[in-house]
């Protein structure tokens, strides 16, 4: 089975450099596993590696299309899959987990057609109803009951069209090794206050009023704030404590997120030797032994 690697973990972790690290060390090509970067205009808050810090570095499945164009998990799996039959070993990078369970596991992403009658059947109904006609018909379900939209969806497919709803197959497709970076919650606050600092003077407000003026309105962490301050309906000061609020909220539920979807191997990188625990990771996974680290 061919092996894949993914290196994980929140924003302001550290993985685009360490992933360069990993990648020239090994002789990888990455393969972005964020589903923001996909988009070709959001570059500035999405942190997108720039060709320079590439050094050199192949890089798949980043800008592949405008924000203004639908893109999905089902779009962004068949792109990988016509790279990944070339490619040895697979490296992937990204914090998006549904991204890589989608790739790295055998996951139904085939969906169903919305029917137009459906939407007046339930437009009375609350959110707490739906979810509890769901459990009524499937017990285990695990739809968010807090996203009108998901539920909505599953609740057409259980409830309303009777189909028998597949769940995930936690078939891996290939031998995988997942490492994710942890940061400390109260260094991880500093680094995100860092990073918006350095976003800001990049031109981030500009790249927002861009796609404000394109007609383009993101509901995307620090896109989503950036845009109530163009707006005039928060200051600068309240954005950008909400874009820290709302990373850190991400943070937590992209660590559990991982704990209970993964085999994974969480790395502090606040430890001095943290790379050479990553490094003899690897070393062990592909069978070349361990690392004498740096």
């Amino acid at each position: 089975m061919k092996k894949a690697i993914l290196l994980a973990g929140a924003t302001s972790s550290g993985k685009t450099k360490l992933s360069i690290e990993i990648a020239k060390k090994y002789g990888f090509e990455v393969i972005n596993c964020d589903s923001v970067q996909v988009y070709s205009d959001l570059n500035i808050g999405s942190m997108k590696i720039s060709e320079s810090e590439m050094e050199g570095v192949k890089h798949h499945l980043l800008s592949l299309v405008s924000s203004k164009e639908k893109y999905s998990v089902a779009d962004f799996k068949i792109k990988f899959l016509e790279i990944e039959k070339n490619l040895e070993t697979l490296f992937l990078v990204g914090g998006s987990g549904l991204y890589a369970k989608a790739l790295l596991f055998s996951y139904d992403l085939k969906g169903t057609p919305h029917d137009i009658n459906y939407s007046n059947v339930v437009k009375d109904k609350s959110s707490d109803i739906l979810f509890e006609e769901i459990l009524a018909i499937d017990p285990f379900n695990k739809v968010d009951s807090k996203n009108r939209i998901r539920l909505e969806r599953m609740h057409e497919r259980v409830v309303f069209r009777k189909e028998i709803v597949p769940k995930v197959k936690n078939t891996p497709n290939f031998d995988n090794l997942v490492i994710y970076l942890d940061v400390p919650r109260d260094i991880l606050k500093e680094r995100l206050e860092k990073r918006l600092e350095e976003q800001l003077k990049l031109g981030f407000i500009d790249e927002v009023k861009s796609l404000k003026d394109n007609g383009t309105s993101l509901n995307i962490i620090g896109y989503r704030e950036i845009g109530l301050y163009l707006n005039n309906e928060i200051s600068l000061d309240s954005s950008k404590e909400r874009i820290i609020k709302s990373s850190m909220r991400l943070a937590k539920k992209q660590k559990t997120w991982f704990k209970n979807q993964f085999d994974c191997s969480i790395i502090n990188v606040c430890e001095n030797n943290f790379k050479i625990k990553v490094y003899n990771l690897i070393d062990t996974f592909l069978g070349i032994g361990e690392s004498e680290g740096e």
